[in-house]
C-alpha cells in the first residue's frame, strides 16, 4: 500500500467515525504535529503511539504492512553458533529431538491429509513432525517398485536424488515455528535450486575450470556464492524473525541445487556406461547416502542461518555480510566444500559424513533453541496499554 492510499484510508476512517482532530489528540495524548505526521500516510511502526493511532481508527496494522519485530536473541560469535554445552550435548538424550517420533508410528489418515492440505497452501498450523516419514516411506516404495518393475531412467534418477535431501528438508520445515507454508519452501527448493545452478554456470564463464586443489577451491567459492546470492534475494523479499527459518530457506535452496546436480551426475554416468542403468543407480545411491551429512543443503543452510542469527531486524541488511562471524563461517564452508571435492568417496568419506551431520545438528539445534526460547508473549511497556484495551477519552 502506497503512502497516498494510506492517507486516504485514514481520512476516510476519521470521517466515517465522525472524529475531530481534538478527539484524536486527546484520546492518544499527542500533539498536532504528531497527528499530522501520522495522517500523512507514512509508516511509523516503531512508535507505540502510531500503533495506538491505528487501533483508534479500527485499522488492522498487519494489512498496512506492519511486521512483528525480531525479538530472538542475536548471536555474535561462531562459538554461539557451534557451542556444545551440557544441556546441548550431541551424545546426550537431547539428540533424540530429531528422532523422537517413531518412523512407523501410525497417525490417523484423515488428520494427516487434512494437515497436509492446510500446510501446503496456508500458514503452518502444526509442530510435531509427521510428514517427513510419510514422504520417506512413499519415495522408498517408489524406488523399489521402479527397480523391480520398470527401471525407467528418468524416474529412477529423480527418485533416488530426491530421497534424502527432500526428506531432511521436510523434517526441518516441520520443526520450524514460523508461518511459512510448505508451498513456499518447495518453491525455494525448485526455483532456488535452478537459479543457483544457472548463476554457477554464469560465473564459471568468468572463472573457468582450474584443475587440482585450486579448481576445487574455485568450485567451492563459486557454488557457495551462487547459492548465497539466491538466498539473499529471498531474504530481501520476505521478513524473517528466526535464524532457524533462515537455515530452512538456505537448506531448501541448497537441497534444490544438490538434487539437480546429483541427477546431472547420474545422467553423465548413464551415458559414460553406455546406458547401464544399474551403474547409474549405484552412483546415485552412493551420493544420496553421503547426503545424510555432506552436501549443498547443509552448507547453504549453515550460511543462511548464520546471516539471520547475526541480524537484529526482520528485514535483512547487506552489511551483515561483512560481519566477522559470517566471514569466518563462509570461509569454513567454502574450504569444507573444496576439501570434499578434492578427495570424494575415499576411506575418509564415511567419517567426514558423520562429522558433517554432527556439526550441522549442533548448529541447527542451537538455532532451534533460540527460536524455541523466543516463542513467548512479548511484554508490552507499562506506559502504553495493550492496543485492544485502550480507553478512549472523549
Amino acid at each position: 500500500m502506497k503512502d497516498k492510499e494510506r492517507k486516504s484510508l485514514y481520512q476516510d476512517k476519521i470521517n466515517q467515525l465522525a472524529l475531530t482532530p481534538d478527539m484524536v489528540m486527546n484520546a492518544l495524548e499527542i500533539d498536532l504535529p504528531t497527528l499530522k505526521r501520522y495522517i500523512s500516510g507514512k509508516r511509523y511502526f516503531e512508535e507505540d503511539r502510531y500503533l495506538a493511532f491505528l487501533a483508534f481508527l479500527e485499522l488492522d496494522r498487519y494489512q498496512l504492512g506492519y511486521i512483528d519485530p525480531k525479538t530472538e536473541k542475536t548471536v555474535k560469535t561462531p562459538v554461539g553458533l557451534f557451542k556444545v554445552s551440557k544441556k546441548n550435548n550431541p551424545f546426550s538424550r537431547r539428540m533424540q529431538i530429531m528422532f523422537r517420533y517413531h518412523l512407523f508410528k501410525r497417525d490417523h489418515k484423515k488428520d494427516v491429509f487434512a494437515e497436509f492440505g492446510q500446510n501446503l497452501f496456508f500458514d503452518k498450523t502444526y509442530h510435531p513432525p509427521f510428514l517427513y516419514k510419510y514422504f520417506l516411506i512413499m519415495i522408498s516404495i517408489m524406488i523399489v517398485a521402479d527397480y523391480l518393475l520398470t527401471s525407467i531412467y528418468t524416474l529412477s534418477n529423480l527418485l533416488i536424488a530426491l530421497s534424502i535431501p527432500m526428506t531432511l528438508l521436510i523434517l526441518l520445515y516441520e520443526f520450524d515455528q514460523s508461518k511459512l507454508n510448505l508451498r513456499k519452501i518447495l518453491s525455494y527448493f525448485f526455483f532456488g535450486g535452478l537459479a543457483s545452478l544457472g548463476l554457477t554456470y554464469l560465473i564459471r564463464t568468468i572463472t573457468g575450470y582450474p584443475e587440482s586443489l585450486l579448481g576445487d577451491i574455485t568450485t567451492g567459492l563459486v557454488e557457495e556464492t551462487a547459492k548465497l546470492l539466491v538466498v539473499l534475494l529471498i531474504f530481501k523479499l520476505i521478513p524473517i524473525r528466526y535464524a532457524f527459518t533462515g537455515l530452512l530457506i538456505g537448506f531448501a535452496v541448497g537441497a534444490g541445487f544438490d538434487v539437480f546436480e546429483t541427477s546431472d551426475y547420474g545422467m553423465f554416468e548413464l551415458f559414460d556406461s553406455n546406458g547401464d542403468i544399474y551403474q547409474m543407480q549405484g552412483l546415485l545411491i552412493v551420493r544420496t547416502l553421503f547426503a545424510l551429512g555432506i552436501g549443498h543443503h547443509f552448507w547453504t543452510g549453515i550460511l543462511a542461518g548464520t546471516l539471520i542469527a547475526l541480524s537484529k531486524k526482520v528485514t535483512f541488511r547487506f552489511r551483515t555480510l561483512l560481519h566477522p562471524t559470517f566471514i569466518i563461517v563462509y570461509i569454513g564452508v567454502v574450504l569444507a566444500h573444496a576439501m570434499w571435492n578434492y578427495n570424494p568417496y575415499n576411506f575418509l568419506g564415511v567419517p567426514i559424513t558423520i562429522l558433517g551431520a554432527l556439526v550441522f545438528y549442533i548448529f541447527a539445534y542451537n538455532l532451534y533453541q533460540l527460536m524455541y526460547q523466543d516463542r513467548k508473549p512479548i511484554e508490552i511497556k507499562e506506559e502504553v496499554p495493550p492496543l485492544n484495551e485502550i480507553e478512549y477519552k472523549f
